[in-house]
């Protein structure tokens, strides 16, 4: 089989987990003997050039001509049996689906976030979750409140994008299938009328090569954040609660940079935080086998987050916010739940939690390896993978058969 990749880069000044997915896919595919084909576009460059950068991806974004034709040229170079896209935004554009199913080539697109429908990519507005866009099926909530970048002019761009796609119905008639990391993703979307229901497999996240987990007396770290460092992380609940702990409260280490570390760190400068800053993945993934506890405060929808499949594969518990997907993968065997926003109900739980004797913690270590190696290992990634290749395959030529 032959799979043509693509992907639109994020700008390195502002990193993104969707960007390791895709590298840790093509490796997968590439392990297995399929011939994987690029077609990545990279934001750097247009970042690089300033204001006529802005208006190009601007002008872009809805739908790119130059890609549509560049695109269409390399399918009938390649012949690849199916398009898999991760990311179109801003440079790539939807034009790649028109031009894949022109060509008589399957396609599948894995939805990271929620930019098909909610112009800023991530339903949350105003310290709360806004589905104002989704569930109206309307760009004007969009634009009224300059969700992209927080300016009408960048915003502009995206409501098109929306718009335009919605009415010419692309999602349903040129994309075979979608992949959603999440159940909890599906059903919003199904609201929405913009993906038909039976459209929408579910593939998780996976790791590759998981490291063994440490003995669990020997961890250091009692209770440890990984993430980016912003408003709707809920990283101020959680160090709100350590500072209703009081003083004899387990050191909190926190992993990641955001536009919020300066801010946060003046106001918690009485918490006791170790802050270890942005730390390179391997690092990082060392930082979380040392973990007793994982905590995830958000306050908005996560998609899967990559720090949920390394607390698991390093066997760490996790306690996080039950909001969109969180009960989906942090189960009851291995992790709790609490309410968004809420540090008392955080405090409780993790004080209980941290406080149980060993036995506790350690029988939910145990659950949280069990549980990766029973849904996230590459292995089973990989079949997940290919079914759901086959089968737009499968369906991309039964819709040509039905058209003529």
């Amino acid at each position: 089989m032959k799979v043509l990749l693509v992907h639109n880069w994020y700008g390195s000044s502002a990193p993104s987990g969707e960007n390791a997915v895709v590298l840790a896919e093509k490796q997968l595919l590439q392990a297995n003997g399929i011939d994987v084909i690029e077609y990545f576009k990279f934001s750097d460059g247009i970042r690089s050039i300033g204001l006529l950068g802005k208006i190009l991806g601007g002008l872009a974004t809805p739908f790119n001509p130059f890609t549509y034709f560049q695109f269409r040229a390399l399918l009938r170079r390649e012949r690849p049996d199916v398009v898999h896209v991760h990311n179109f935004f801003p440079l790539i554009s939807p034009a790649v689906f028109y031009a894949a199913h022109h060509q008589g080539v399957a396609s599948v697109m894995t939805l990271h976030n929620y930019r098909i429908g909610c112009g800023a990519g991530l339903p949350f507005r105003e310290q709360e979750t806004c589905l104002r866009c989704l569930e109206g099926q309307s760009v004007r909530p969009l634009l009224k409140f300059r969700c992209y970048r927080n300016s009408l002019a960048a915003s502009l761009p995206m409501a098109a994008m929306i718009a335009l796609h919605r009415r010419l119905g692309t999602w349903s008639r040129r994309v075979d299938l979608f992949i959603t990391l999440t159940d909890f993703y599906s059903q919003i979307m199904r609201v929405t009328d913009l993906i038909p229901g039976n459209s929408m497999r579910k593939k998780p996240q996976f790791m590759a090569n998981p490291p063994d987990p440490a003995h669990f007396s020997t961890r250091p770290i009692k209770a440890l954040y990984v993430g980016r460092i912003s408003m709707e992380k809920g990283v101020s609940t959680l160090l709100e609660a350590w500072r209703q702990w009081g003083a004899d409260a387990p050191r909190l280490h926190i992993v990641g940079d955001g536009p919020d570390l300066d801010k946060l760190k003046s106001t918690y400068a009485d918490v006791n935080v170790h802050w270890h800053g942005k730390l390179p993945a391997d690092q990082t993934l060392e930082v979380i086998r040392s973990a007793q506890l994982l905590i995830i405060p958000s306050i908005c929808f996560e998609g899967f987050p990559m720090v949920v499949r390394e607390a698991l594969a390093c066997a760490v518990p996790i306690l996080a916010s039950n909001i969109g997907p969180m009960e989906e993968f942090v189960l009851p065997a291995f992790g709790e739940l609490f309410k968004p926003g809420d540090s008392a109900q955080l405090l409780d739980k993790a004080r209980r939690l941290l406080r149980e004797a060993t036995p506790r913690l350690l029988e939910m270590s145990q659950q949280a390896r069990i549980e990766f190696d029973a849904k996230y290992t590459a292995d089973i990634n990989y079949e997940r993978l290919m079914s759901i290749y086959q089968e737009a395959i499968s369906i991309h030529k039964h819709k040509r058969l039905r058209c003529g």
